[in-house]
């Protein structure tokens, strides 16, 4: 088992000219996901990249620092492939009857995930046989 190879920091696709599709959609889920928290400063997208997991690889849990909201676009989803875990970030508090801590969300081929960056998540190896990709950004 390993972690997954991605093009953080190297490779940003909102800014590739062969992404528009992809930048298009995020930024309008962006924008519609701030409106609906009242969010009303100007909103500007900040750094992104691909993820590709093959095969018994994984992702660490960890969070989006110095960020405001992140989204996941699932653009390839090869048969087994594993979704994303959310955990909550009060999950070391003292937990409520039938709290739901951590929920999975299911990878579905052109899902679009949108979710504030201080969420802690991680995705669990699979025994996909192709590479899942996924497309991730980060917004202020």
């Amino acid at each position: 088992t390993a972690t997954n190879f991605t093009t953080f920091r190297n490779f940003d696709p909102v800014s590739n000219e062969k992404f528009n599709f992809y930048s298009e959609k995020v930024q309008k889920a962006v924008n519609t996901y701030a409106y609906h928290h009242d969010y009303t400063e100007n909103i500007y997208h900040k750094n992104g990249w691909i993820n590709y997991n093959r095969e018994n690889e994984y992702v660490e849990e960890h969070t989006h620092a110095n960020s405001r909201i992140s989204c996941i676009y699932y653009a390839k989803v090869p048969e087994n492939s594993k979704g994303t875990i959310f955990k909550s970030p009060y999950i070391d508090m003292l937990p409520f009857p039938k709290n739901h801590d951590v929920i999975e969300v299911e990878a579905v081929e052109k899902r679009l995930l949108v979710f504030r960056s201080f969420l802690p998540h991680l995705v669990e190896s699979g025994n996909n046989k192709e590479d899942r990709i996924t497309l991730a950004s980060n917004y202020m």
